[in-house]
């Protein structure tokens, strides 16, 4: 344990009483009993949204527990049980829900960030999540929990697979996605640092055969700030062997990419490169670094093994550790339409940050209904399918496959600003790094403008001057955020660090962890005194 015995301590919390279970089994036997469902949710829906809201949010106190009751009421019908419980299985199940969650460091001064943590697990917005933030170099906040049915108290040995996350803690791995860039970053601002490339160098200096269709005039800082023209992988050309750290030194991932054809157009230059981002910073990392590693290995040995982190963050995950990491979960696209009808969704901010019907439609296109083609040996798999197969979580693909957790995204986000500990930076590569933040709307998003402040080094600048990606109280911040909700974030000040990685997908605006992180800037600045630049405005 990285932490003492004594701030050690885990709780669970009965979601649905034995009551509560009998009325709902004896209601739903019957069709009056199914329709008195809906009547009930806007009969007490309202008024379970208002005291909700004005009787405040610690799941401790009698007021919650109130309000609770009327939620209760209200979820009966579609919304019961949150997105693993379906409609069905409400009605005629025998098992109840209960949510579990650890506590691995929390100071004095912090502990409302626990019960808003506990919150989301009781109120359906979380499967299973991790929390961990520094203030002043110091974690301040180390939580983790996760939501189970009953009958899995009695069945421990449940495969991750399944429903049950009642061995889910703060050591638990899940696919971050594309906060696995803020880590890539990293590396090759780890490799500016050291005077063996710039941001400004040509591609092709370093790489002569990225030259072929038109790509000789691409620059690193093209390619970190998603401007290189590549965002789409190719079809069918590249096979799981391929992207082992013994097939990319083979270069066979960087002969697909280097026979590829750059379409960047300087009207839109920036096409979020999902995926190719990470392809393209592993084979140019890996051919300046002076001992040829991958992005995985040297992920390893430069940041992992320093920072004491071996057994929390890898990319290219190895059997040994495949027991300890979970499936990320995409809720079932009827529950996620469902939460429109529920009264409590008029009222409280939507956990899917924009209207609940686009974001079905669009997850489930991007995640499970597209196919993702880009290998030759799997065929007919969506993206989420695709990241969380035990074949391909052995291999490299920076941008969307890294396995890790809070603590560990958190520990290196303030290993950057060097606070306390190990530091990651030198020299001037950080500065470099953060360098020429540029907002342009990313292109590939038609129906969702997503402008974003890129720097040199690939880093998403956060600040409240940009409406849509900012960070609550927060100006100058630095990172990025992944598909399921996941960040990794640090101030520039660095007196702050936060990461918050969930395992299921659910707001596509990525803002289920902001009560959270704003809570704990008003407990820096009550406690230490810190004022961030914006944080009163």
């Amino acid at each position: 344990m990285r932490f003492k015995n004594d701030h050690d301590y885990r709780g669970w919390i009965s979601i649905y009483s034995p009551l509560e279970i009998f009325v709902r089994r004896v209601s739903s036997y019957s069709l009056i009993g199914t329709l008195s469902y809906s009547l009930t949710k806007i009969v007490c829906g309202i008024p379970a949204c208002y005291s909700y809201k004005i009787l405040g949010v610690d799941v401790m106190s009698p007021h919650f527990k109130a309000s609770v009751s009327f939620l209760i009421l209200a979820w009966l019908g579609y919304g019961s049980g949150g997105p693993r419980m379906p409609i069905l299985y409400n009605m005629f199940g025998e098992n109840h829900m209960v949510a579990q969650y650890g506590i691995r460091e929390l100071k004095p001064g912090y502990e409302e960030i626990r019960d808003i943590f506990i919150n989301n697990l009781v109120l359906g917005v979380e499967d299973g999540a991790q929390f961990t933030a520094y203030v002043n170099g110091e974690v301040v906040v180390d939580i983790f929990g996760s939501v189970a049915s009953s009958s899995s108290l009695k069945q421990p040995n449940t495969p991750k697979s399944s429903d049950h996350y009642l061995d889910y803690d703060g050591n638990s791995l899940q696919c971050i996605y594309s906060s696995s860039k803020v880590v890539t970053s990293i590396a090759m601002g780890m490799m500016v640092d050291r005077g063996l490339i710039s941001y400004d160098t040509k591609v092709i200096d370093v790489w002569p055969e990225f030259e072929a269709y038109g790509k000789e005039h691409l620059t690193v800082r093209d390619v970190m700030k998603h401007e290189a023209g590549i965002p789409e992988p190719p079809p069918r050309k590249i096979s799981l062997v391929d992207l082992t750290s013994e097939g990319i030194k083979r270069d066979k991932v960087g002969e697909v990419y280097a026979n590829e054809k750059s379409i960047k157009d300087e009207k839109q230059p920036r096409i979020y490169h999902g995926v190719t981002r990470g392809f393209l910073v592993n084979e140019i990392l890996r051919r300046v670094d002076p001992e040829n590693r991958t992005l995985g290995e040297f992920i390893e040995e430069e940041i992992a093994d320093p920072l004491e982190l071996n057994s929390d963050i890898f990319l290219g995950t190895p059997d040994s550790v495949q027991p300890r990491t979970y499936t990320n979960y995409l809720p079932r696209l009827s529950w996620i339409i469902a939460q429109w009808w529920m009264p409590i969704a008029w009222f409280l901010p939507s956990r899917w940050g924009m209207p609940p019907l686009f974001s079905a439609i669009a997850f489930h296109n991007i995640l499970e209904w597209k196919e993702y083609s880009m290998f030759k040996d799997i065929k007919g798999v969506g993206l989420n399918e695709l990241v969380n197969m035990e074949k391909t979580r052995c291999t490299e693909m920076p941008s969307i496959n890294m396995f890790s957790n809070a603590y560990a995204l958190a520990t290196i986000a303030n290993a950057v600003v060097g606070k306390t500990g190990h530091m990651l930076f030198k020299n001037n590569g950080r500065a470099e790094m953060e360098a020429n933040p540029t907002l342009q709307n990313m292109g590939g998003f038609p129906l969702v403008p997503i402008p974003c402040h890129f720097t040199d080094g690939g880093l998403s600048l956060y600040n409240q001057e940009n409406k849509v990606m900012k960070i609550p109280l927060l100006d100058d911040c630095y990172g990025w955020q992944g598909y399921t909700g996941s960040y990794m974030i640090y101030h520039k000040s660095g007196d702050f660090a936060f990461s918050y990685v969930p395992t299921m997908f659910g707001d596509m605006r990525n803002k289920r962890s902001f009560p959270l992180v704003r809570k704990v800037v008003q407990c820096a600045k009550k406690l230490h005194g810190i004022n961030w630049p914006s944080l009163d405005s």
